[in-house]
């Protein structure tokens, strides 16, 4: 065998393993970074947006591309390049995925879109009025709160595993400590 296909293997290998590691790089890797990035003392919860996880698939799909294209066509030049293409594709659908959080503390909520570089901090006396939607009659759907602020933007946090009683229960806090409007939605 010549130097060419042994190196070709390489690439198989590497290709087979980051598509077997996938699921647990998308679901782990975007936590992890805003867990990493955003923590800081006294913030209730982090919570990472779906674009995020979204961002995260691309990007591995990307460089699983890659190395089968490289792979496939026996690591000829154009291979390469495309190759590499791929790879600084999915080094900036990283870097947005790793710019996009949300955190809740005691005194302010905190939150930044993908590919974003303005932080938008809120204070809680800036919150206009919180809904929380819960269809009680229908278990499929999950639970989530809607923070409008005075300037109009909205900011929707879904109640998943993460949010947990402790977390749900400093937020009512909150709204009562800073006399904000909650309603509670039911059915929508």
């Amino acid at each position: 065998m010549n130097n060419r296909s042994e190196g070709r293997h390489v690439f198989m290998v590497l290709s087979i393993c980051l598509f077997l590691f996938s699921p647990f790089i998308i679901f782990l890797e975007p936590i992890t970074v805003s867990e990493t990035l955003y923590y800081k003392m006294g913030v209730w919860i982090i919570v990472t947006p779906k674009i995020n996880f979204v961002l995260c698939g691309l990007a591995v799909l990307l460089l699983i591309i890659a190395l089968t294209v490289i792979w496939l066509t026996n690591i000829r030049k154009i291979s390469i390049i495309f190759a590499i293409f791929c790879t600084i594709c999915s080094s900036i659908l990283l870097y947005g995925a790793s710019l996009s959080y949300v955190s809740l503390s005691g005194e302010s909520l905190n939150f930044r879109q993908a590919f974003s570089q303005n932080e938008q901090k809120y204070l809680w006396t800036d919150v206009k009025n919180i809904e929380y939607f819960d269809d009680l009659e229908n278990t499929d759907t999950v639970p989530f709160y809607v923070f409008s602020f005075h300037d109009g933007e909205e900011l929707t946090i879904v109640q998943n595993g993460r949010l947990t009683l402790e977390i749900r229960t400093r937020i009512d806090h909150k709204i009562r400590e800073a006399n904000i409007q909650f309603n509670r939605i039911h059915e929508w």
